[in-house]
């Protein structure tokens, strides 16, 4: 945090109010400043914002109820802001300092076409899908939608499904399904170009050094003198790739039905949209807000015609070169995190955190939780689309889930365990996350029948609205977090 505030009182110290002024300057007179680590759903806004020590990250995703930022400039750019915008700071400055020469088009985290049109200010640029949902513990979290593009919407490109999953050591991101979108039977054509995943989009700090596959020579892109790099990661490979204090492993499956390539681009290799205002800017109000630093440029290509392409990477900040390539070639694996990622479910695995997340995007689809003490496997299956985060303790489980379509008329959503006997039987109260905390009206009931486990989760629907004071529709889709107890069968020593 001290970076950013650092950086804003350099830059808009003259704007600032006095009193605000010096209570910035406190905190950035600390070592380390405030910091509220953590992870946060704000489950309204389909956002998602996870900080760890020495390094921030957020989500922005969008559906039929939310969209991202408006314009209020000549140029239009935000018009991707709630497709998926996933943003790195380790420094502080990572985004700031580089919107002049950013491609817009392109912002982290999106998968969509590498345009070079001009993007429209105005239009419908809402999600046409439904599904949009978090799921958080407070500490670790994850987040996941299905991007779409609503029938009014002029100019997004693609469909895919998307899912972020926040740990301790940074995030990993699954996406697939990966379309060219056809709305009303029409075929999303735009300009014909290449369907991308933005790896990242972000100031461009210093050397690039990146590894294709265990076997592969490290190589050093040196600063100032451009990036343009094309490479094909092959079916069952990792590649790893560091900018700017944040490194990036991407995975290629091992059945994967085609290849991934890698691309990179820096400085003026990057088609920036509205460099001619932004320097204007800069000159007109003499403020280092508008300056023109270089952008560094990564993106996933899945060509003109992708048919259900997908991705698989992770971000890990606040790692040096030598740190990442130590770690990269086990991140994705049996001693890291297994990921799955299919149409029906994107999960992350973590055995040695004894956590488990999931993104159902349908009824069905069965995760497998990390093995107990015994090595006894467990799988649960969701009935309803929605997200599952799961870690155990010593003695009990922690437990997240949300309905994934925030359907007024969902009463109910069950998880159903496959053995019997994994938790105490009962019922549990449960608060709803905020500002101010609320107690639920509904409860959780955890029983064992027909020789499984099941939780039944009472959802906020729409005949609780007089109970929440005629805002019931605020907690629809919010994060049911409760602790579970384990029964003393399996409870640890």
């Amino acid at each position: 945090m001290v970076p950013t505030i650092r950086l804003l009182l350099d830059n808009l110290g003259d704007a600032i109010s006095q009193p605000l002024q010096k209570e910035l300057e406190a905190m950035a007179a600390t070592e380390d400043g405030p910091e509220a680590l953590g992870n946060t759903a704000f489950w309204n806004s389909d956002t998602m914002v996870h900080r760890k020590k020495g390094w921030y990250m957020s989500l922005r995703m969008r559906s039929v109820r939310t969209t991202g930022n408006e314009d209020f400039e000549r140029t239009g750019k935000s018009w991707h802001s709630g497709s998926g915008v996933f943003q790195t700071r380790v420094h502080g400055d990572e985004y700031d300092l580089v919107r002049t020469n950013m491609d817009w088009h392109l912002l982290p985290g999106i998968t969509e076409e590498w345009r070079d049109d001009a993007i429209p200010k105005k239009g419908n640029r809402c999600g046409g899908g439904r599904f949009a949902t978090m799921a958080s513990d407070g500490d670790l979290g994850a987040a996941a939608f299905i991007n779409q593009p609503a029938a009014t919407d002029p100019y997004s490109s693609v469909t895919s499904k998307k899912s972020v999953f926040f740990l301790n050591s940074g995030a990993v991101l699954l996406g697939n399904s990966i379309n060219r979108a056809t709305v009303d039977g029409k075929l999303r054509t735009g300009q014909g170009k290449s369907i991308v995943t933005v790896i990242e989009q972000a100031l461009w700090r210093g050397s690039i050094t990146y590894q294709v596959g265990s076997q592969g020579v490290v190589r050093t892109l040196p600063f100032g003198k451009g990036c343009n790099m094309d490479v094909e990661i092959k079916a069952g490979e990792t590649a790893w790739l560091h900018q700017g204090s944040v490194g990036y492993v991407i995975k290629n499956s091992a059945d994967a039905s085609g290849k991934v390539v890698l691309q990179t681009r820096c400085g003026s290799e990057v088609a920036a949209t509205d460099q001619q205002n932004w320097q204007s800017e800069a000159r007109r109000q003499g403020n280092g807000y508008f300056g023109s630093q270089a952008a560094f440029l990564a993106v996933i290509n899945h060509g003109e015609q992708p048919k259900d392409a997908s991705y698989s990477y992770a971000v890990l900040p606040g790692l040096s070169a030598s740190d990442l390539a130590g770690k990269a070639f086990f991140f994705f694996g049996p001693s890291g995190v297994v990921t799955v990622n299919t149409p029906g479910m994107q999960a992350v695995i973590d055995t040695a955190a004894q956590m488990a997340q999931a993104a159902f995007f349908e009824k069905g689809s069965s995760l497998n939780l990390p093995p107990d003490e015994q090595s006894q496997a467990i799988s649960v299956v969701a009935d309803r689309p929605g997200i599952v985060h799961m870690r155990r303790h010593k003695d009990k489980w922690t437990l997240s889930v949300a309905e994934g379509t925030k359907d007024p008329s969902a009463k109910t959503m069950t998880l159903t365990f496959d053995r019997p006997g994994i938790f105490a039987e009962g019922s549990l109260d449960y608060m709803f996350p905020g500002v101010t905390p609320r107690k639920a009206v509904d409860k959780v009931t955890i029983a064992d029948q027909l020789g499984k486990s099941q939780i039944v989760l009472n959802l906020p629907d729409g005949d609780d609205d007089a109970a929440y004071d005629h805002q019931g529709e605020m907690y629809l889709g919010a994060p049911i977090t409760i602790t579970l107890p384990m029964k003393d069968t399996l409870s640890h020593p």
